[in-house]
């Protein structure tokens, strides 16, 4: 990805309405937690709930202090979580816990044994990262240490689109049996080529982030 991390100023506008009260704190080291998912290869096995099952891992950094916190999830873009993506989702992380606010990176491709889907994106469709998000929201949502009424995702480039397509109401209650929601979207350079026929989201909040120099996601209008 050749643009650079988009700075904490402009995410902290759209995070206000899920931190406003947070107070600062340093990071400390994760807590490794596993996270039940699945791997469906496309929207209608999505749906109808029969892929094949597996396990996730994730990365849950919580601030000092007492909870219940809130948190967001951080869905990698297409390099994953090695090398530098993975330096860069968790210095978010680190921030994000010094405004106290828990974060959960959720790695979806080395489960799954992939480095990087930057060359071939069809090594995994992005129902999985769906897929992984809900299941990483119904593990916050179930610790007592976060408070599930506040609860976030973050995604860059695919993980963006991740970001996006949990909002849609009929994805989610394919996933969540309840009233759990994510009350903020967070997209980095997502794409938003795909048009969907149900309209009904969640309602809560989402930012758009894009930049001008991005030339693996670009802002302009897909030229197919």
């Amino acid at each position: 990805m050749s643009i650079n991390a988009l700075r904490g100023s402009w995410l902290a506008t759209g995070m206000l309405l899920l931190i406003a009260s947070a107070l600062p704190a340093s990071a400390a080291a994760p807590d490794r937690i596993k996270i039940p998912s699945a791997t469906p290869t496309a929207l209608p096995q999505f749906l109808r709930g029969d892929a094949r099952s597996v396990t996730v891992s994730g990365e849950l950094y919580l601030p000092a202090g007492q909870g219940p916190f809130p948190a967001m999830v951080l869905k990698h873009e297409s390099g994953g979580l090695r090398g530098p993506a993975g330096d860069n989702i968790r210095a978010w992380a680190t921030m994000l816990n010094g405004w106290g606010v828990a974060a959960l990176i959720v790695d979806g491709f080395g489960p799954r044994d992939i480095v990087d889907t930057d060359k071939d994106q069809a090594q995994l469709s992005i129902w999985a990262d769906v897929s992984d998000s809900l299941a990483a929201l119904k593990a916050l949502g179930a610790d007592p240490r976060i408070d599930k009424t506040r609860i976030g995702i973050a995604g860059w480039s695919r993980g963006g689109s991740a970001a996006i397509d949990t909002a849609l109401d009929t994805v989610r209650k394919t996933a969540i049996g309840d009233d759990l929601r994510f009350a903020l979207h967070v997209v980095f350079y997502g794409s938003g080529e795909a048009q969907y026929r149900d309209s009904a989201t969640d309602r809560a909040p989402m930012l758009f982030l894009h930049g001008e120099s991005d030339d693996y996601a670009p802002i302009g209008q897909s030229a197919k």
